[in-house]
């Protein structure tokens, strides 16, 4: 289903544009190298959008500091306070997520007015466990997430403001699924969707993957983020595989891996970190096998255009199914890397 458009910095959602995917930082916003060095793995995961927490005022220093060195548009996450995101705004946020549930109307009313002027988009979020009071027992779930952003709608016409995107999240996949579904047939904007707690790997990715492909499948979603209890460059993963998966966004590299048994000749965690790191390489669509032995190798993996089996000795580099040369192991990383770029 089509949405308007809405521009977040250099990206660009709804309106048939690719679906982007986005996750949060998860240091402490205090903690200006931690924060730095977490944007940088997310920049190399291929995150389109990323989203900071600024609790207080020290926050702001750090949101600063970052938005002057990311090459992703920043997105500050507010609560309760809203001076804080007036402030965000002036420190260059792309986009500001405020929830009308804790936020007053009249520190809403401002913000609306800065954004406006800035040209900044808002992110209207209802979550299940931050509604406003009058919605907050309403059963099933998911009207009361709607009904709070009919409220809201109905509240914010009289502001002439419209470059807003909005997400209504539950923790439940049915009232998630029927909360967007609703949303969309009735208004036209962009929705981010997600399932708020999801928790940790692999609940979190299976309740995710069954709530968001019944929506991505009937063409509902702008941009999303799986919410899990894992580092976020997890969470861009997961949600790009599952974009891959409906064919909504193509990664170059598709990796396939065997479960490992017996016959592995070693550990393939550290391969599979290797390869993750370096995905973003790939000059061309290329299919990268990481498998533990000699029977899972070249044989059952031959479709594979790329391969790393392990031996007794190292590894087999493999192509198609034919091996070209033997390594050790501690030459795979440079033998990766080269086939990635090379394509």
């Amino acid at each position: 289903m089509s949405s308007i458009k809405v521009k977040i910095g250099k990206v660009v959602i709804g309106g048939g544009e690719p679906i982007a995917v986005q996750s949060m930082l998860k240091t402490d916003p205090h903690n200006i190298p931690s924060s730095l060095r977490q944007l940088r793995k997310l920049e190399r995961s291929g995150c389109d959008l990323l989203r900071m927490a600024i609790p207080d005022e020290l926050s702001l220093e750090t949101f600063r500091y970052l938005k002057q060195r990311s090459s992703i548009p920043l997105i500050a996450d507010i609560h309760f306070h809203p001076q804080l995101a007036l402030k965000a705004i002036r420190a260059g946020a792309d986009k500001v997520r405020i929830n009308p549930g804790n936020i007053p109307k009249e520190g809403l009313k401002e913000i609306l007015r800065v954004s406006k002027g800035k040209g900044i988009p808002l992110r209207v979020g209802f979550n299940s466990g931050s509604l406003a009071a009058k919605f907050r027992n309403i059963r099933p779930l998911w009207k009361g997430l709607l009904l709070a952003a009919e409220d809201f709608l109905n509240w914010v016409s009289r502001f002439d403001f419209s470059d807003l995107v909005f997400s209504l999240k539950a923790s439940t996949i049915e009232d998630t699924v029927e909360a967007y579904r609703d949303f969309s047939q009735r208004f036209p904007f962009p929705l981010h969707l997600g399932l708020t707690e999801a928790g940790p790997i692999p609940e979190g990715v299976v309740k995710s993957t069954i709530a968001l492909y019944s929506l991505l499948k009937e063409g509902i979603g702008d941009t999303v983020r799986i919410s899990l209890t894992s580092p976020p460059e997890v969470e861009v993963q997961a949600a790009f595989s599952l974009l891959d998966s409906l064919g909504l966004r193509k990664k170059n590299l598709t990796l396939i891996s065997c479960p490992t048994c017996g016959r592995a000749h070693s550990s393939l965690y550290p391969l599979i970190r290797m390869v993750r790191a370096l995905e973003n390489e790939a000059k061309n669509p290329m299919v990268v096998a990481v498998m533990g032995c000699e029977v899972n190798g070249p044989g059952e993996a031959s479709h594979a255009d790329f391969g790393i089996s392990l031996t007794q000795k190292g590894a087999a580099i493999f192509k198609k199914g034919k091996i070209v040369k033997r390594v050790s192991l501690n030459e795979i990383p440079q033998e990766l890397a080269k086939e990635l770029k090379s394509g």
